[in-house]
């Protein structure tokens, strides 16, 4: 895969922003629908984050949580409206749902999410054209989120793009179906983006991996990650 250099580029205009992101690339992985053990895991991951905020107007008081929504406010972009991932799933689960269950990476990747509350993003690595870098999205600049029709992106607000061009990922919001894990998946690309004053940057995908390590799951992996200095 070469360095971290050749996996991830970052422009050169994002170096005021002060974002940092940690990622791994998990090669010969088996993609399958979640077991018993592993749902298990999530469920209780699960039970001891409502436990620990009882209800949603506590995430106010979250670090990462905060640090995402100054971001979001200096990226010009509403948290109210794009809310950042992590949010979003907390928000599901603080009032009564479960967590989706999609495959044994993806429940893993959001169980690791909504504890740490770090966002993570997957992407297959054999449906985007190597290196993948991160800059600002252009005026006309849209995606196609998992889940969704595809959106017009605000110019510029922070995106992940392959070497053709096309957006995988909305910073610490959403992933793009192009790039999604599916069970014909082998080698997956799974990046955790920070903010300023974010904690747990690497850990979330530590706990990702444990996660699925603990559950019997077989993980090659190793954390790489990329510092970008600014205010």
């Amino acid at each position: 895969m070469g360095g971290v250099e050749a996996m991830i580029g970052i422009g050169e205009d994002l170096k005021d922003t002060g974002i940092r992101i940690a990622y791994t690339v998990i090669e010969d992985f088996h993609v399958h629908e979640s077991s018993t053990r592993l749902l298990e895991a999530i469920n209780d991951i699960v039970s001891k984050f409502r436990a620990s905020f009882k209800n949603v107007e506590g995430l106010a008081e979250n670090n990462n949580i905060r640090s995402y929504r100054r971001f979001f406010w200096r990226m010009k972009l509403d948290p109210t409206k794009w809310r950042p991932s992590p949010e979003a799933l907390a928000r599901r689960v603080l009032r009564g749902s479960s967590l989706p269950s999609i495959n044994n990476i993806v429940d893993a990747a959001n169980a690791s999410s909504l504890w740490n509350l770090v966002s993570i993003g997957l992407y297959d690595l054999d449906k985007v054209e190597e290196p993948l870098y991160l800059d600002r999205a252009k005026p006309g600049d849209s995606f196609e989120p998992i889940g969704r029709g595809r959106v017009l992106v605000p110019p510029g607000v922070l995106v992940l793009r392959d070497s053709r061009g096309v957006i995988l990922h909305v910073y610490a919001h959403r992933d793009s179906r192009i790039s999604m894990v599916t069970g014909e998946t082998r080698r997956i690309l799974a990046i955790a983006y920070g903010v300023p004053g974010l904690r747990g940057l690497e850990e979330s995908l530590v706990c990702m991996i444990n996660i699925l390590r603990d559950a019997g799951e077989t993980v090659n992996a190793s954390i790489r990650d990329i510092m970008v200095e600014g205010v």
